[in-house]
């Protein structure tokens, strides 16, 4: 594993343990434990986690709010677990990620779990783009699967396209599948983006989706330049320490992808 890689994952995990304990880490505190300096741990952080590392701590802070807004817990005590002293701060922030307030997440996200369990069926894929107007757009196409572990069956595969390795708002362009592990994207805007997936199981608690489902994110950012075709195999995993807050802007998604079919 090159040495750039091998900060930044540790960075991120040291990130992740100290916002579990209400302790977010400076930027210094982050350096001392990676033993480099604070402009190499965040030049190569970007770089390969294709955000820095302050937009990757606001993620986490958002994803720890998501567990408890999905258990239930009011806004307040959500924003305060996530380590918020301001609810203004706090909204403002998770509807930049989600794409929604707070107080409407749990229920837009029960909604779209639900819809989909009623009304899907096996092979069915639901599509969200935004609109594309270049012209250019008509040439780019990603060819994805997705690859679970030998026997398992997944319930929906969730695919989407990013600005940046860390999901923000609606992609521009995903895909949700049931029991489907592969889709094709064309009409592509011209761009470079990060592809994320993750899987939303069925009658899972809401935190074990959001702790324990299976995702990926390919290593590298794609260019997409007009006149570009990529096939990509994604083979998806357990969550591990250095992830990207991958899984908590999908339930979301769903229930906008629901209200547009």
């Amino acid at each position: 594993m090159p040495r750039r890689t091998m900060v930044a994952e540790q960075a991120s995990a040291f990130i992740r343990a100290r916002t579990a304990q209400g302790n977010e880490p400076s930027l210094s505190e982050i350096a001392k434990h990676c033993g480099y300096s604070k402009y190499y741990v965040s030049r190569v952080f970007k770089d390969a986690m294709g955000c820095t590392i302050r937009q990757y701590q606001e993620a986490v802070k958002v994803e720890h709010s998501t567990a408890w807004l999905l258990a239930a817990r009011s806004v307040t005590h959500s924003a305060v677990e996530a380590g918020y002293s301001s609810l203004g701060s706090f909204a403002t922030t998770f509807q930049r990620h989600t794409g929604v307030r707070p107080s409407q997440y749990k229920a837009q996200s029960d909604q779209a779990r639900r819809a989909l369990e009623e009304a899907a069926e096996p092979g069915q894929q639901v599509y969200m783009q935004r609109t594309v107007t270049h012209c250019d757009a008509l040439h780019n196409q990603l060819d994805v699967q997705v690859i679970y572990p030998p026997g398992y069956r997944p319930h929906i595969s969730c695919v989407g396209l990013f600005a940046t390795g860390v999901p923000k708002g609606a992609p521009v362009i995903g895909a949700a599948l049931v029991r489907k592990t592969s889709t094709t994207f064309t009409n592509i805007p011209p761009g470079t983006y990060y592809v994320l997936a993750c899987e939303l199981r069925f009658g899972a608690s809401p935190r074990t989706v959001l702790r324990q489902n299976y995702r990926q994110k390919h290593p590298r950012p794609i260019a997409f330049t007009g006149h570009t075709q990529v096939t990509l195999e994604l083979r998806m995993r357990l969550p591990v320490a250095s992830d990207p807050p991958i899984t908590m802007n999908f339930p979301v998604l769903l229930m906008q992808l629901m209200r547009r079919k």
